[in-house]
């Protein structure tokens, strides 16, 4: 368990007052959902969490501390705390690759083959690469065209 999770509220109450206080200072809006891991609002709760020995590793504890900011506005009416929640994300991703692949083709022949005869015979559709056996491939270069997010879903 995250030893943050068994802060007593005396200690949240100066958290969330300093980072309300650092948030303040360096024009940081929590719930501006677009900046909430950039990297001026992480390193500014991690200058607050540092002071009480906490130290944020993922995503998970970065959102514990934007969530108790955002359900305390008000710290003087009491704290309150985050429950954690699990979602399933779909997203999806449009490349294109560039590949290299290999086939394995067993050939029967009289004459001993070569590039040049195997050319000639595969002009003339004796010979097909891809209806030999695929034994291996290459991603050698790639390119990320677009992605989208699908489906958030909040699971149970």
């Amino acid at each position: 368990m995250k030893n943050y999770k068994n802060f007593t509220d005396k200690q949240l109450h100066l958290i969330l007052t300093n980072l309300q206080n650092v948030f303040d200072e360096n024009n940081i809006s929590i719930f501006d959902d677009s900046d909430l891991y950039e990297p001026e609002t992480l390193n500014a709760i991690d200058s607050v969490v540092q002071y009480f020995g906490v130290e944020l590793n993922d995503e998970e504890d970065y959102s514990y501390f934007i969530s108790l900011c955002r359900l305390n506005i008000n710290i003087e009416e009491g704290i309150n705390r985050p429950k954690l929640q699990k979602y399933e994300v779909i997203h999806e991703e449009d490349m294109v690759e560039y590949k290299t692949y290999k086939y394995l083709s067993k050939i029967n022949s009289y004459i001993p083959l070569n590039k040049v005869i195997l050319n000639s015979m595969q002009a003339n559709d004796f010979y097909q690469y891809y209806d030999g056996t695929y034994i291996d491939s290459d991603v050698y270069d790639s390119e990320i065209r677009d992605d989208e997010v699908l489906e958030i879903k909040k699971l149970k």
